[in-house]
């Protein structure tokens, strides 16, 4: 799934399995109904200004670019473009193999995106498992991002925590899916949200996307979090401005692994919010202000290659 912002670009757009979100015509659009030329760079115009901005989505059952920020992109699109695509074993992706959690295959995803779409540099922002592929990217190709933001990160060193092995262990349920929305969200009326609890759980009983989420991360599962953590050698080479975001009262993924000293080089600008208001089930990725702040409007006189 591709959701970008639309632009008076006159260029085709590429399509396999993504889908691009419209705001002008309130719709999602799928690959089907677009060109499948190879593209070519932009000719045009006034969104030339607009970052790029990929926002990489968690590893929760019914995970999608969709389910993690259909409510930031509206508010982002205004002043970006949006690039959130669905790693391959989410969504209605249809990987050539057996998924398995890799953040640098998933990080490679992104580059080809990037270069398929002719896009030199860009702003990441990782939500959980998304935020060790933006630390993993980073790594892979400096040269292409130029800040990072991550939400709730993996990507480090941790035991296992019972309720990290509760959400890689889910099987659709409507109850199983409504203790989930209890464990991601400090608020516990969230799971009193009939509506929000229905929404996830039908992404995750999708036969496609439960079958490939079974799949993935299979018991015993602490070798998940440990295929998912980066060397700190690598993480020390990161150049790349990064602001660490965590919930205070985290239960699936522990504070300590957004610790400024896991991840920055000597010098690095680096921040860290000490705590957040408290969060829906899908963190800060619900919340329609909070991103727009995290990631600035672009300068006028920001570097063209950053774009």
């Amino acid at each position: 799934m591709l959701i970008d912002r639309p632009s008076d670009r006159r260029r085709p757009r590429p399509a396999p399995a993504w889908q691009t979100w419209r705001p002008k015509e309130a719709r999602w659009t799928t690959g089907a109904e677009r060109s499948t030329r190879r593209p070519r760079r932009p000719t045009t115009s006034t969104s030339e200004r607009a970052r790029r901005v990929v926002l990489l989505h968690g590893s929760g059952p019914g995970s999608s670019a969709y389910s993690n920020w259909r409510l930031a992109i509206p508010a982002l699109a205004a002043e970006h473009r949006c690039l959130a695509p669905d790693l391959s074993g989410f969504g209605r992706t249809t990987p050539d193999r057996p998924p398995t959690p890799d953040v640098w295959r998933w990080a490679d995803e992104v580059l080809a995106l990037l270069d398929a779409l002719a896009v030199e540099r860009v702003d990441v922002v990782g939500n959980s498992m998304g935020g060790a592929v933006a630390l993993a990217l980073a790594v892979r190709a400096p040269e292409r991002v130029r800040r990072i933001v991550t939400m709730g990160s993996v990507g480090v060193p941790f035991e296992l925590t019972p309720g990290l092995d509760a959400v890689w262990g889910y099987r659709p349920s409507l109850d199983a899916m409504r203790d989930l929305v209890r464990l991601f969200a400090f608020d516990p009326r969230y799971a009193e949200d009939d509506d929000l609890v229905r929404l996830r759980y039908e992404g995750s009983a999708d036969p496609v996307m439960a079958e490939q989420y079974a799949a993935l991360f299979p018991a015993p599962r602490q070798r998940w979090v440990d295929a998912s953590v980066i060397p700190e050698a690598s993480l020390r080479t990161i150049r790349a401005p990064l602001l660490a975001v965590h919930g205070r009262d985290d239960r699936v993924v522990p504070l300590e692994t957004s610790d400024p000293p896991h991840r920055p080089r000597p010098g690095q600008p680096t921040r860290r919010l000490p705590a957040l208001r408290p969060l829906g089930p899908g963190g800060a990725g619900d919340r329609v202000r909070e991103p727009r702040r995290l990631v600035p409007p672009p300068r006028p006189d920001a570097d063209r290659r950053s774009r």
